[in-house]
């Protein structure tokens, strides 16, 4: 049986609200064996506690990479008028 992928994208992993609930539902759900989850980040994670939650589990945790450190300044204007 094929595995059903589940990603959750999250801006940042900090002490909040958004975090308990995303850490109840993976902690109720990662033992069945039909889902896969990972959870992707915009800042990395730094809290001890959520590092180890997500290993414990095997939950796979992504840091997107910093897409203006890549391509240089961040533009001012998308559009340009002539």
């Amino acid at each position: 049986m094929q595995k059903i992928k589940v990603t959750f994208c999250m801006y940042q992993i900090v002490t909040g609200g958004i975090e308990k609930c995303l850490i109840r539902i993976l902690d109720k759900m990662y033992k069945q064996p039909e889902y896969e989850f990972q959870v992707m980040v915009k800042r990395p994670v730094i809290d001890k506690v959520f590092l180890d939650f997500f290993t414990e589990r095997n939950i796979k945790l992504i840091t997107l990479p910093d897409v203006y450190g890549i391509i240089g300044k961040k533009p001012k204007n998308f559009i340009r008028r002539k």
